[in-house]
């Protein structure tokens, strides 16, 4: 190492430290084993119900938030509404719609933990167009050096290369793998398999007439090659949904006995609401939405309009708010190569009407604290979302029972006041502190 290169090597920003193992640079990584993307659409968001609402009911909310541009400092921050990235996000291609592109975004997150969007430039390299690519589809490979070389797109038989710059990749997190989200139906996915066989008990026993399974037998010794016989026949013709409630029987002189070896929806209907307010509730947990909300059992027990409002504002407070917090930041990282002047891209959450109460709120707080000198007339501009600086051009309406008090007065320490004079007593002029204790008066 020269001396030159030994004196810079303290001002370098970046080391050349691997952040990825050998053996998976430069090919595409598969995501990690579970639930496939197929698999968890089939079973789950296209074949049961709650989860399907679930999946909805969050798409649904990618209406109401706005998107917002800034540019400048994060701590005064300037909106500009007519800034490419904002409109690039709410007229993403001729055939989809912000709702449709963010709504899509957080189903994919819903099912694989992971969502793509492919940014498609024009002549100039600039973005023009926003598609979304389907979770399945879509391959990280990874880098040594520079973490992520670039993402591979299979289309049928065909093969793309992107480069990182082009691919805005939403994630959910997974402490196990750095480059993939976890799917959430994942710890869901035993529940979703029970629910699926309860529907398939139930649709066997009406496609059965409604008759419980069931063994005929007749009386007579059996050798062991007959029981083996036995128990391979009931399994060819028993197993699975199809034989839960069929007949099975067996021949043998004597007289015939009927044996009920399956439980009918008498026995078995003690024991499913119990189990289907057990799924939804797991189900709706691991999705973090109010089971008043997608009308479960239990969330219909208690679907009054107050609680229903109430988990409309914890559905919104503790779910959509940090999603679309995240969301905002990986439209940002991505957007910002392109559009140095980019200091954010946010999802302006100030017209949610579930949040509406925090608003209020909030107007209430500053208020107040404008009211009784806490905050200043610009940190309360501020804290609202306006503008700091007054508009000089602009008419407001003062209350006249407000005292203004300029900023550099709040801090002036007032002179102190000279000491009161002590209390003469008695024509003499002597004072209390001059009086004798043995000859005072009462």
């Amino acid at each position: 190492m020269g001396v030159l290169t030994r004196a810079l090597a303290p001002l370098q920003t970046k080391s050349d430290t691997a952040l990825v193992a050998a053996f998976d640079e430069g090919r595409p990584l598969a995501p990690p084993g579970g639930v496939s993307f197929e698999k968890a659409y089939e079973q789950g968001y296209s074949a049961n119900e709650v989860l399907y609402a679930c999946l909805e009911l969050i798409a649904d909310t990618a209406s109401e938030p706005t998107v917002v541009a800034e540019r400048g400092s994060l701590e005064e921050p300037e909106i500009v509404p007519s800034h490419p990235a904002s409109m690039l996000i709410n007229n993403p291609n001729p055939f989809y719609s912000r709702f449709d592109l963010v709504g899509l975004c957080q189903i994919d997150l819903g099912i694989a933990g992971n969502s793509y969007q492919r940014i498609e430039l024009s002549r100039r390299g600039e973005p023009v167009e926003l598609w979304r690519m389907r979770p399945d589809q879509v391959r990280v490979i990874p880098d040594r050096h520079t973490y992520i070389r670039g993402y591979v797109y299979n289309i049928g038989t065909e093969e793309y290369f992107l480069e990182p710059k082009r691919v805005i990749h939403f994630r959910t997190r997974d402490p196990y793998n750095q480059f993939y989200g976890m799917p959430p139906l994942l710890p869901a996915f035993a529940r979703m398999e029970i629910d699926a066989f309860m529907l398939l008990f139930v649709r066997a026993f009406f496609e059965n007439a409604g008759v419980p399974a069931g063994m005929l037998t007749l009386n007579r010794i059996l050798t062991r090659q007959d029981k083996r016989d036995i128990r391979t026949m009931f399994r060819q013709e028993q197993g699975g949904p199809k034989g839960w409630h069929s007949l099975f029987v067996v021949d043998g002189d004597g007289s015939a006995k009927y044996t009920p070896i399956g439980a009918g929806l008498n026995e078995a209907g003690v024991a499913m609401p119990a189990l289907d307010e057990i799924n939804e509730t797991r189900l709706t947990g691991v999705m973090r939405v109010p089971q008043s909300l997608v009308g479960t059992r239990l969330g219909n027990q208690s679907a009054a309009y107050a609680n229903r409002k109430a988990d409309q504002h914890h559905f919104w407070r503790s779910r959509q708010v940090p999603e679309f917090e995240r969301l905002g930041a990986a439209y940002t990282r991505a957007l910002r190569v392109y559009w140095s002047d980019l200091s954010r891209i946010r999802f302006d959450l100030s017209q949610v009407e579930a949040l509406a109460e925090d608003m209020k709120e909030l107007h209430d707080r500053v208020r107040q604290d404008f009211q009784t000198g806490i905050i200043g007339h610009r940190e309360t501009r501020a804290a609202l979302g306006y503008p700091a600086d007054v508009p000089t051009d602009d008419v407001f309406m003062v209350p006249s029972n407000l005292l203004p008090t300029p900023g550099a007065e709040m801090l002036e320490i007032p002179e102190p006041e000279p000491p009161a004079p002590p209390v003469v007593i008695g024509a003499g002029g002597a004072t209390d502190d001059d009086q004798d204790p043995a000859t005072a008066t009462a």
